[in-house]
């Protein structure tokens, strides 16, 4: 039996796990799904609110699972090479969301795992040679990738 009244409200720790199991759904529809997933993703800008608001939420809260989680989801379209995508990363700028965040003072600068999977999917980047993506955030955002290498991240100075 349960009805809307009786229902408690969902603790912190479940609303984090809910969250996490959504962002794996989504990285499994973008990965074996790519063509079905591609256009309501892009078109209702779903991929952008997901990463910003994970990395607001990860900064505010400390809840870097739901960071990670959407760092996966935007690896798995990156890995697709897909134009669409690529472009729609670009237009949003998530790069430089990423690196603002790993530049941040704070909490948000020193988490480790965190600066290496942002290391990990510009090395991604560069090593797939995704110049849709790599030449605007090189023209653009050339100042803030030397902050983000020059606040002593090892894993973004190896790049």
């Amino acid at each position: 039996r349960c009805s809307g009244a009786a229902r408690r409200p969902q603790s912190r720790g479940a609303l984090t796990a809910s969250r996490r199991c959504v962002l794996e759904l989504l990285c499994l529809c973008v990965s074996q799904h790519a063509y079905r997933a591609k256009y309501p993703l892009i078109r209702g800008n779903f991929l952008a609110k997901i990463v910003t608001k994970s990395l607001a939420a990860a900064t505010q809260r400390r809840d870097r699972h739901t960071a990670l989680g959407a760092l996966r989801l935007l690896r798995a379209a990156l890995r697709l090479k897909d134009e669409f995508y690529l472009r729609y990363v670009a237009r949003a700028d998530l790069l430089a969301e990423l690196l603002r965040s790993v530049a941040a003072p704070g909490d948000a600068g020193r988490d480790n795992l965190f600066t290496a999977a942002v290391a990990e999917l510009l090395e991604l980047v560069r090593h797939e040679r995704l110049l849709t993506l790599l030449q605007p955030l090189l023209e653009r955002h050339g100042a803030l990738l030397r902050e983000a290498l020059g606040r002593g991240n090892s894993a973004l100075q190896e790049l």
